[in-house]
């Protein structure tokens, strides 16, 4: 069993919101592959960037470090992990 943390969306964020959201995420994500590589990839057995556009934002650990995938979609309020 893998460490897992959870999160309620209470609401969904509006348009501006979820495209500054994934600016930044994206800008952070570059910003870490030039100095110490986040130890990130898209899924936990799928190699590859993580995955930000205007549905979700998905991403997971690499190896040992890879458990339940975080996924934060833009339009689906609830119970997330």
């Amino acid at each position: 069993m893998g460490y897992t943390h959870y999160f309620e969306q209470i609401e969904e964020p509006t348009d501006k919101q979820w495209q500054d959201l994934v600016a930044d995420f994206t800008r952070l994500y570059t910003a870490s592959l030039v100095t110490t590589p986040l130890p990130i990839q898209r899924e936990a057995d799928m190699s590859g960037t993580p995955h930000a556009d205007e549905q979700a934002i998905i991403f997971n650990g690499i190896g040992e470090d890879g458990h339940e995938t975080f996924y934060f979609p833009k339009r689906a309020p609830g119970f997330n992990f």
